[in-house]
């Protein structure tokens, strides 16, 4: 047990100044996004419900399912694959549990709502829809 938590620490960044804007306002929840293998994963409960959307958890799958209008979009824990409109698609960085909260990729999830995913202007910001504006 001690050799898996030592090989996942160079995996998961705890970035604490991670800070996660959608659509130009600053989100905040008890859970900051991540840095995972290089890429921004966020709370998929706290960037669905920002984004107006709820995400439903299916514990015997592992698995969470957001529909809206005309998407559905099924995320399962560590499956690098997911379901969007019924076609599976791919993502480099699987969701996983952290905290007891499920992350995924932060432009995985923003695209997928016609969002622009990415990061922001200054140094651990990032994005999900209009840019961020600097004041000045």
């Amino acid at each position: 047990m001690v050799t898996a938590f030592v090989m996942l620490l160079p995996l998961t960044s705890y970035a604490k100044n991670v800070r996660l804007w959608i659509d130009g306002n600053y989100v905040t929840g008890d859970v900051a996004p991540q840095i995972v293998n290089d890429r921004t994963v966020v709370p998929l409960r706290m960037i669905s419900e920002s984004l107006g959307l709820t995400p439903v958890w299916n514990e015997p799958e592992q698995s969470v399912t957001i529909e809206a209008q005309n998407i559905s979009v099924v995320f399962k824990i560590n499956d690098m694959n997911y379901v969007l409109n019924g076609e599976m698609k791919q993502m480099d960085v699987a969701p996983q549990i952290i905290s007891d909260r499920t992350f995924v990729p932060l432009r995985v999830i923003a695209e997928v709502f016609g969002k622009k995913g990415g990061l922001g202007p200054k140094e651990r910001d990032c994005n999900c829809g209009r840019r961020i504006c600097s004041a000045g």
